[in-house]
């Protein structure tokens, strides 16, 4: 999806948490344990950037949720 990939890692759906990698301007950030409905924050050379919650649903080998860049944030980049 535009300039970022997800790589589902693991489900954990009786704790509600998931695990996987984010893949953003060449680098591959680490998402583990994350809960559901849980604002994702990761570092980059401009500074901190956090995204809305990402995951809102998840199954034994899928996640449900959405993926909101910042505004400054487009494909050209």
């Amino acid at each position: 999806m535009g300039p970022v990939k997800l790589l589902l890692e693991s489900t954990d759906v009786k704790n509600s948490q998931y695990s996987m990698r984010l893949f953003y301007r060449d680098k591959w950030t680490e998402l583990k344990d994350r809960a559901l409905h849980e604002a994702i924050q990761f570092c980059e050379p401009s500074g901190e950037i956090a995204l809305p919650p990402m995951m809102s649903r998840n199954a034994k080998e899928a996640v449900v949720g959405r993926l909101a860049l910042p505004p400054q944030t487009n494909a050209s980049r």
